[in-house]
């Protein structure tokens, strides 16, 4: 109308008109796109707190079947909280290991920020344990049960040659030991352990 009606008496109407019928449509996309990202969010915060029930679900499934193998371990004792102790050196591990609680290794600073942020069995002390610890459950029988990782970080760490290393000891059950330094950027498993 207002491409060839340019003189008519109706044209500053049809202008104010068309800026409302603009406006209003900008409105309206500016809505959709805030209710889209509204939407995107609910369905991502729906997904989140699908997978962390996924994950404990499964956290607890592997706690009970640990459990159900230590029930007869004249070694072992699960304290039923995430926790065993060991009774022959009286030490309290968590009862899962990084591997089985977060599904990955962690490198060697995030192992440490891991540990310090473990808050099991009503204890906030845990930390990287020695490699003599270590030892003590992998490579003394009873041997502790495997979780299907193959190396664990130590708290000992120092420097060789030009770099940093720590300690690590295998979980295989052998009652030979032999700490392997390795570099802090690899990507091990953490069983952390309390005083």
């Amino acid at each position: 109308y207002l491409r060839s009606n340019q003189g008519s008496p109706y044209t500053a109407d049809a202008r104010t008109l068309l800026q409302q019928l603009d406006q209003e449509r900008r409105n309206t996309l500016r809505q959709r796109e805030q209710e889209s990202r509204r939407q995107e969010e609910l369905a991502r915060q729906q997904r989140q707190e699908a997978e962390a029930k996924e994950r404990q679900k499964r956290i607890l499934q592997l706690r009970k079947d640990l459990e159900d193998r230590l029930s007869a371990s004249p070694r072992f004792r699960s304290n039923l909280d995430g926790t065993l102790t060991d009774r022959s050196t009286g030490l309290t591990w968590c009862l899962l290991d990084a591997l089985q609680e977060l599904g990955g290794c962690l490198n060697y600073q995030s192992a440490q920020t891991y540990v310090k942020g473990l808050r099991h069995g009503g204890f906030s002390d845990w930390r990287l344990p020695t490699a003599a610890e270590l030892a003590a459950i992998y490579k003394q029988p009873p041997f502790f049960p495997p979780s299907g990782t193959e190396w664990y970080w130590t708290s000992e760490s120092y420097v060789k040659g030009y770099h940093t290393v720590a300690d690590t000891v295998t979980s295989e059950p052998k009652t030979v030991f032999a700490r392997e330094g390795r570099s802090l950027n690899e990507c091990g498993g953490v069983r952390a352990v309390r005083p």
